[in-house]
């Protein structure tokens, strides 16, 4: 077993395991998924720390154990075809598709899009793929996703989330309103999105997710 090997294991024993996540193919494929592959060059070493990963223009890697506890509430199962959106490098996109049927990562950004699609090829992730998008409207062609990890928090929810989903659909998330993050599931039902607050949580949010600032005069 190699050095990174060794640190797999050891962040799955004692990050994962430790968050309450005990859904047993969340388990396996973070066991199984080189997270060292994903991460930058000069984070390479530092890949199986829990802590983010800064991959350049504003976006970040999330830390393993907030990432597995969101891959978690979205119950994912073979059958489903999931938008992992703000991707950044891939290694959350590899995650879903060891669980979930297909997976398609979204970046804003083209350059990181490209790289993380290099990336997933590289590691001979055959049913994944990233792709440049907008996080306001990340609906695929073709059907519906069954479900959409937010690699990051969001402060509105936009419209275009909701046509993005299949009836049913789930979103996993970090929710933040006034400067307090929680993790969220939404759910939707039939043209609305039920929200569900499910334990504290930090991540940056994700480009166009802001909410504009309101003046008063």
């Amino acid at each position: 077993m190699n050095d990174f090997a060794k640190a797999r294991r050891y962040m799955v024993d004692c990050q994962v395991r430790t968050a309450d996540v005990t859904d047993h193919a969340v388990i396996a494929a973070f066991d199984a998924v080189e997270r060292e592959r994903f991460a930058p060059a000069a984070a390479r070493d530092i890949a199986y720390l829990d802590r983010a990963l800064d991959v350049g223009e504003g976006r970040a890697m999330l830390p393993p154990m907030l990432l597995a506890r969101l891959v978690q509430l979205l119950k994912l199962t073979k059958s489903d075809r999931v938008i992992d959106l703000g991707c950044a490098l891939g290694y959350s996109t590899a995650i879903l598709a060891d669980i979930a049927g297909e997976a398609i990562g979204i970046e804003a950004s083209g350059a990181l899009a490209g790289e993380a699609a290099a990336r997933l090829a590289a590691a001979g992730v055959a049913n994944a793929t990233a792709a440049t998008g907008s996080f306001l409207d990340p609906a695929l062609a073709g059907k519906p996703a069954d479900a959409m990890l937010v690699n990051g928090a969001f402060e509105i929810i936009p419209d275009g989330w909701i046509k993005a989903l299949a009836d049913g659909g789930r979103i996993a998330g970090v929710q933040m309103s006034g400067g307090v993050g929680r993790a969220a599931l939404l759910t939707r039902a039939g043209d609305e999105l039920t929200v569900q607050s499910l334990f504290d949580a930090a991540a940056p949010v994700l480009p166009d997710l802001r909410r504009k600032a309101e003046f008063a005069f």
